[in-house]
């Protein structure tokens, strides 16, 4: 993800989400990929990019991972990212949105991102 925007939104995203395992189709579901090519698009100028996609979010997570703000787990069965929770404090004080407060798109787009990705029968452990 070229921009720097658009490298903050993913921890943006799962600084609000659980600390102790996201499933990577959470951060690769339609309402986060919109969100994350919105702020990708963001002072661009109009000029063309490659568009946001499940192989970009992979991209981002491997660098996440890379400079040790994410635990990425591929043999985990649904918790394959983890975040510790002062990173997750940290970057949503980041959000200028004053202290124990998350602005309220962020908290759509991950309520929205959770249901696209949650089955209609709980009927495995990730219920």
């Amino acid at each position: 993800m070229a921009s720097s925007r658009a490298h903050g939104a993913l921890p943006e995203l799962a600084s609000v989400l659980d600390p102790a395992g996201i499933p990577q189709q959470v951060l690769t579901s339609l309402p986060a990929i919109a969100r994350l090519a919105a702020a990708r698009s963001v002072g661009t100028g109009g000029r063309a990019q490659e568009p946001v996609d499940e192989a970009l979010v992979d991209e981002a997570l491997r660098v996440l991972y890379r400079y040790s703000l994410i635990d990425l787990d591929r043999t985990a069965r649904y918790r394959e990212v983890r975040v510790h929770q002062l990173i997750q404090r940290a970057t949503r004080e980041s959000l200028g949105a004053g202290p124990g407060t998350v602005p309220e798109s962020l908290a759509s787009t991950a309520a929205a991102s959770l249901e696209a990705v949650w089955p209609e029968a709980e009927r495995d452990d990730l219920g």
